[in-house]
């Protein structure tokens, strides 16, 4: 009995002083985390007052030159969301996404007729930046997609070049495209 009176003693030593080394350790980095913190409100009291400027006069009677932007991606084509799904919030099927498409498409080359009036823009960048198509990255997306991958990836490129066909059909601009797949 005496024996483990001692053993129980120094099991119960070895663990205060295990408690004592992990509270130590937590105080040494919330310590580490205040001095940062204090280095970092020390630094941005520093730049108080110390933004400065300069007037830009706006061009009188210059026509400036700019290049045209569009930015597409996310399309997700091939997914299907029904209104029960979202609490009535929203909708996708084939119907909608040529809608959004050719929206897309009619829409930038309003922006552009429209800004061309004050300004030169002999460029347009249409930006392709992935994920037009989901695939079947996800287990529910290879059950609710309404198209197979390879088929995704065909509809896809038929809405795109159908918007670069009707904006190379109604303007003069040179045409960059920079592509990226996936995200």
């Amino acid at each position: 009995m005496a024996r483990k009176n001692e053993t129980d003693k120094i099991l119960d030593s070895a663990r205060t002083k295990k408690d004592v080394r992990s509270k130590q350790k937590s105080i040494n980095q919330l310590t580490e985390r205040i001095f940062t913190l204090e280095q970092e409100i020390e630094a941005m009291e520093g730049l108080k007052g110390s933004l400065t400027h300069y007037k830009i006069e706006p061009t009188k009677d210059v026509k400036s030159e700019a290049v045209a932007v569009m930015v597409a991606s996310d399309w997700h084509i091939e997914e299907m969301v029904y209104e029960w799904q979202v609490s009535g919030l929203n909708e996708f099927n084939a119907d909608i996404c040529r809608k959004r498409v050719a929206r897309f498409f009619r829409h930038g080359l309003k922006l552009i007729q429209k800004e061309r009036k004050a300004t030169k823009i002999n460029t347009l960048i249409l930006a392709l930046l992935g994920d037009f198509v989901s695939g079947s990255i996800h287990d529910e997306l290879m059950e609710g997609n309404r198209l197979l991958p390879a088929f995704a990836i065909i509809e896809a490129q038929e809405h795109i070049a159908s918007g670069i066909k009707m904006l190379l059909e109604r303007t003069n601009l040179k045409i960059v495209i920079p592509c990226v797949s996936g995200n």
